[in-house]
């Protein structure tokens, strides 16, 4: 994109990329964080969707992108590096974005450091509760990697591909969607996989009460999300909330790739509001 820079924020467990775009007009800023197995580019059509307007900060979360290589992938450390890189770049706080496994990121970040968020979307998520999943489904996130690598060795070279097509809903969001994957071999992608769903297994188990989300201002999710029964829990905890689900519609799980344009609007109606709701 033009005008992007970009940055790196040097830890003791691997560098942490991010790519800002500068304010093109005043306004709240804007975080985004990346899904499952994917990176910042991710959100490219929703930043060109957005059009002039304020910063945008992408982040490629650990172990992800060009965030590579970076040893010890945790959800509370994710969001901490985080913190530091939006209080770093950013001289108000934001109009967080979180989708998927960045979605988990970015509520760990708003109830670690709520200071920094004025607003929060989540998309394709489920509420980071310990009561969530069962103990089936955390046994089956803890080894979601491990059961695709009875996959042959040609299939797991293949397995963007299939990724793309399970967790995209349209002919250019799958595209995109392959584009955004390939980034690293099949063999990476699994370990991706693994990361992101085991620890996020782990961390629930180890959660004792649930997580205080603040600033919540909307919950997104493709009607036609597939993964981890997420338009379930994110029905159950709009519920619970007291807000609508926003459901976009012929959209699978990385609703922002088949549909920039729609999600791109919700994330602006977003960033004018300030809620404290939680």
């Amino acid at each position: 994109m033009e005008d992007e820079r970009q940055g790196r924020l040097e830890t003791p467990y691997g560098a942490v990329a991010y790519r800002m775009r500068p304010g093109l007009q005043a306004g709240v800023p804007i975080v985004l964080l990346h899904g499952r197995a994917a990176n910042s580019t991710q959100w490219d059509g929703v930043v060109e969707a957005l059009g002039a307007g304020p910063t945008v900060l992408m982040v490629d979360l650990p172990c992800h992108g060009a965030s590579r290589p970076y040893e010890g992938f945790l959800y509370d450390r994710a969001a901490d590096h985080v913190a530091e890189i939006v209080r770093t770049e950013l001289d108000a706080p934001a109009c967080v974005v979180g989708h998927s496994t960045g979605g988990v990121v970015a509520q760990v970040l708003a109830a670690r450091s709520p200071e920094l968020v004025r607003s929060l979307v989540i998309a394709d998520a489920a509420p980071v509760r310990a009561g969530v999943y069962s103990k089936l489904e955390l046994f089956a996130l803890k080894r979601s990697a491990g059961a695709l690598l009875v996959y042959e060795e040609r299939s797991v070279h293949s397995i963007a591909t299939v990724m793309s097509k399970e967790l995209a809903a349209t002919k250019a969001g799958r595209e995109r969607l392959r584009e955004v994957l390939d980034v690293v071999d099949g063999h990476a992608l699994l370990g991706l996989f693994s990361i992101a769903d085991g620890e996020l297994a782990r961390y629930l188990e180890r959660l004792e009460a649930p997580l205080s989300v603040p600033r919540l201002t909307a919950l997104v999710c493709g009607q036609r999300d597939k993964l981890n029964k997420i338009p379930r829990h994110m029905h159950a905890w709009a519920k619970s909330v007291g807000m609508p689900l926003d459901v976009l519609p012929g959209c699978g799980h990385f609703c922002m790739l088949d549909d920039p344009a729609a999600f791109a609007d919700i994330v602006q109606k977003s960033a004018q509001v300030d809620s404290g709701a939680s």
